[in-house]
């Protein structure tokens, strides 16, 4: 384990190959820039991949000697040097061969408890937001349709059987201390007891009152027939021949 005054000189050069690795994926996305040399200039990869090598193998000896030596030292600001280069000859070489770097698309959104997500397309993508250091949760259109996979059957139908339908949050009531518009109006209490239904309407503010005086026409009894419900219908546009979508 070197020391202290050790371990910082061999930190600050691995914090400078880093932040070049970083410089490289904010530009051309997470390992984007060595796929395209792989594609099209396989030497030029060749050359890079043994820079690595070179200064993993470099950095590796000067942490784990016993006593951190001139020459220890000197193949790791060598080698940290090489690595700097070689991220910006990827880059030259990239730009010259008139790859553009990465510029994703992206679509941003807010949760209900204040997150903000960011829709990418793919990883490189993903990896760009990310290298910019926000607080966001980024998601790759892989992941989206996990997410939709998971969605329950009987949802996932309303899409395909109606045009237009669209999933919407659950109406709460009573959420954050809003006002609802439901129950009695104040005062609370029953209507005169000789107050005719249309009077006693009418002084609830239009709204049927806790007990109303009888009906001229009271309720049938209870049929055992069970009612009918009305059709749950997702909200969009209905096909004209919807019911066969059901046969």
């Amino acid at each position: 384990m070197p020391s202290p005054d050790d371990a910082a000189a061999l930190g600050a050069y691995g914090e400078a190959v880093e932040a070049a690795r970083l410089e490289s994926e904010r530009k051309w996305g997470f390992g984007r820039v060595e796929r395209l040399a792989a594609l099209h200039n396989t030497d030029l990869l060749a050359r890079f991949r043994r820079q690595q090598a070179t200064w993993a193998a470099a950095y590796s000896a000067a942490w784990d000697a016993p006593i951190l030596t001139r020459d220890l030292l000197q193949a790791v600001v060598d080698k940290a040097a090489a690595m700097q280069r070689a991220f910006a000859a990827l880059d030259a070489w990239a730009t010259e061969a008139g790859h553009r770097d990465v510029a994703p698309w992206v679509w941003e959104t807010t949760l209900e408890d204040g997150t903000i997500v960011a829709l990418v397309e793919n990883d490189e993508g993903a990896g760009k937001v990310i290298a910019e250091g926000r607080a966001v949760a980024v998601y790759t259109k892989v992941e989206v349709a996990r997410i939709i996979d998971a969605i329950p059957d009987a949802l996932k139908l309303a899409k395909t059987c109606w045009t237009g339908a669209k999933f919407v949050g659950p109406d709460l009531p009573q959420t954050k201390g809003e006002w609802v518009e439901y129950g009695d109006e104040i005062p609370f209490g029953d209507v005169p007891a000789d107050a005719s239904r249309e009077d006693a309407i009418a002084m609830s503010g239009g709204k049927p009152p806790g007990k109303l005086p009888p009906d001229d026409n009271p309720p049938r009894e209870p049929s055992l027939k069970p009612k009918a419900q009305p059709a749950l219908v997702a909200e969009g546009t209905l096909s004209a021949n919807w019911e066969d979508d059901f046969a």
